[in-house]
C-alpha cells in the first residue's frame, strides 16, 4: 500500500524528484555529483576497493584480497596470492571518465570472482580523487547506480605511504573527523591486521565521545586533539574493551599519541611511532552514506517537503540488528503530524513531532496503534520522544537512541 502525502515538517534537507539518482553523501558531492578532471598520474600505481555498490547493492566485500595495478600504458593487472590477469583501462577524451575493459579471458581466470564484471564498464565518472584515493560513479538506465571506491594499497609506496620514513604531523580540527568512519587499513608493529576491523563502524561525535559499533553490540569511548592541533587521542576504558571482548585487536587503538599523517574529507591517516622503532598505523576511511556535513551532532530540523513513504533498511535494538522485522512495512510521515505505519494487509495512525529545539523526533505509538500490528511486536522500539537525527538526506534519515552504552538506531529510506 502506498501514500501520497506532502509535508512541510519533515527530516530532510532537499525535496527531489522520485526519478534522481541519489549519491551516497561520503563524497560530499550531494545529489548530482560534478565529473572531476583525471589524468593518467591520478592512477597509476596499485589501488584496492574499499567501497563498492553494484544496483546500490554494497558488495565490496566481494573485492577482499584484489589488488588493481593501473600503469601508464593502460593495462590493469588485476592480482590476489594464487593468480592474476592484465586487463585494459583508459581515459575518455574529455578526461573526466575512466574505461576498464575486462576480456573473458581476464574473467574466466578469476572464474570465482563473478563480481569483477560489474567493473567492465566504458562509462565510470570520475566524483573524487586525491593521492590515496579515487572514487567512480555509474548511473544505470533504470537510474540505479554502480559505485567504486579505490584506495591506494597498503603495499604502494608513492610518497602518500607511510613508506616515507620521516612523515610531516598535519593540522587536524574537531570538523575532519565527526562522522561515521571505517578501517580501511590497520597495522600493529608493521603487521597487517586491518581485516580484524571488519564490520566495525567508529562514530567521532564533537562531544568527545567515539561510538563503537557492529550489528551486534556497541560501546561509547573517548576522543580528543591535542593542543597542538596534529595528534589525536583516543581512550578506550576496561568497560570499551570488555564489551567487544571478541575483538582484542582494538586495544591496539587505545593511544593518545596518534599523528596525523593525511586527512581528506573522506580519509585520516593517523600513525604512531614505538619505542623499538615499529609503527602502528591506522587509517580511516569514511563509512557509507555518511559525510563531515552529515556528522553525529543533532541536527536541526527544516520545513521540507517530500512525496512518498519510507521504509526502515537498518534497525539495531540495543546494538543487535532486527532490520528483517519490520521488512513489508511502509511508513508516512504527514504534516499533520501522523504518522501512516502500512503493510499489504492493513494499517494504523500513530503519531510523530518534532521537538522545540528542532533536534529530536518523537514518534509515539498508542496500545491500538501495537494492537493492529500484534505480528509485529518490534514495533514498540520505534515509541520514543529522544530520536536523534544523525543524517537525512533526499533519501534517507537516520535516527539514534543510546543510554547505559546501548544503542537503538534507524534508517528510513525513501520507498
Amino acid at each position: 500500500m502506498k501514500y501520497l502525502i506532502l509535508f512541510t515538517a519533515s527530516f530532510l534537507l532537499f525535496a527531489c524528484e522520485e526519478n534522481d539518482p541519489v549519491l551516497p553523501d561520503d563524497n560530499n558531492q550531494g545529489n548530482n555529483p560534478e565529473p572531476q578532471p583525471v589524468v593518467s598520474n591520478d592512477l597509476t600505481g596499485e589501488w584496492q576497493v574499499d567501497l563498492f555498490k553494484d544496483d546500490n547493492e554494497d558488495e565490496t566485500s566481494d573485492f577482499a584480497g584484489l589488488t588493481f595495478t593501473f600503469q601508464e600504458n593502460g593495462d590493469l593487472v588485476i592480482a590476489e596470492e594464487q593468480q592474476n590477469t592484465t586487463a585494459a583501462w583508459s581515459i575518455n577524451g574529455a578526461g573526466n571518465r575512466v574505461e576498464i575493459d575486462l576480456s573473458t579471458e581476464n574473467l574466466q581466470a578469476f572464474s570465482n570472482r563473478s563480481e569483477l564484471e560489474d567493473l567492465d564498464d566504458d562509462d565510470w565518472m570520475v566524483i573524487e580523487k586525491n593521492d590515496t584515493l579515487i572514487h567512480l560513479l555509474e548511473v544505470d538506465d533504470d537510474n540505479t547506480l554502480d559505485e567504486v571506491r579505490f584506495v591506494k594499497s597498503t603495499s604502494a609506496s608513492d610518497g602518500s605511504d607511510t613508506g616515507n620514513p620521516n612523515p610531516e604531523p598535519q593540522p587536524v580540527v574537531t570538523e575532519d573527523l565527526t562522522g561515521d568512519w571505517q578501517v580501511g587499513l590497520f597495522k600493529d608493529d608493521n603487521e597487517d591486521e586491518t581485516t580484524d576491523f571488519d564490520g566495525l563502524t567508529f562514530t567521532f561525535r564533537d562531544n568527545g565521545e567515539l561510538l563503537i559499533a557492529d550489528s551486534q553490540q556497541s560501546t561509547t569511548a573517548a576522543w580528543s586533539i591535542n593542543a597542538a592541533g596534529n595528534r589525536v587521542a583516543i581512550d578506550l576504558s576496561s568497560e570499551n574493551l570488555q564489551t567487544f571482548s571478541n575483538r582484542e585487536e582494538l586495544e591496539d587503538l587505545d593511544d593518545d599519541d596518534w599523528m596525523v599523517i593525511e586527512k581528506s574529507d573522506s580519509l585520516i591517516h593517523l600513525l604512531e611511532e614505538d619505542d623499538d622503532g615499529t609503527r602502528d598505523e591506522v587509517r580511516f576511511v569514511r563509512a557509507t552514506g555518511s559525510s563531515r556535513n552529515l556528522n553525529t551532532t543533532p541536527q536541526p530540523e527544516a520545513n521540507q517537503g517530500a512525496t512518498n513513504g519510507w521504509q526502515v533498511t537498518l534497525f539495531r535494538d540495543d546494538g543487535k540488528e532486527d532490520t528483517n522485522s519490520f521488512n513489508g512495512l511502509v511508513f508516512t510521515f504527514q504534516e499533520n503530524g501522523k504518522l501512516v505505519i502500512a503493510d499489504d494487509q492493513k494499517s494504523t495512525v500513530a503519531e510523530w513531532s518534532i521537538n522545540e529545539a528542532g533536534d529530536q523526533v518523537r514518534i509515539n505509538l498508542s496500545a491500538g496503534n501495537l494492537q493492529a500490528f500484534s505480528d509485529r511486536g518490534e514495533l514498540s522500539d520505534l515509541d520514543d520522544d529522544n530520536w536523534i537525527v544523525l543524517e537525512r538526506t533526499n533519501a534517507v534519515f537516520h535516527l539514534r537512541e543510546s543510554g547505559n552504552n546501548t544503542l537503538d538506531e534507524f534508517r528510513f529510506e525513501r520507498q
